[in-house]
């Protein structure tokens, strides 16, 4: 029988924040951790599913993947990878506007 907290919307968004959290790239950590600010209370259980299989892959593909370095491959769950590509935007707008004050002063 599965655990509870493995079928329920709540126990797996502790487990996704957790996964989220623990990143061996600090950007997609970063895009994680915006994402599931905003959207972990909106999220339901298949949602949850969805995404703790993409982020099985390691942060190199996926960085890769949102960026269009590499095309997704055709078995991956594309639409759940791309939630997280507003966020990553998000992030690359944030550090260009970092730089552009550094070169201003």
């Amino acid at each position: 029988m599965p655990d509870p907290a493995e079928v329920d919307g709540d126990g797996l968004r502790r487990r996704l924040a957790f996964q989220a959290s623990r990143r061996s790239m600090a950007e997609m950590e970063q895009v994680l951790s915006r994402f599931m600010a905003v959207e972990r209370e909106k999220l339901d259980a298949k949602q949850c599913s969805r995404l703790l299989r993409v982020l099985e892959h390691p942060d190199a593909d996926l960085l890769d993947w949102l960026t269009g370095i590499r095309q997704v491959p055709g078995d991956l769950d594309v639409e759940a990878l791309f939630w997280l590509e507003g966020y990553r935007e998000e992030r690359m707008r944030s550090v260009q506007g970092k730089s552009e004050i550094a070169l201003e002063g």
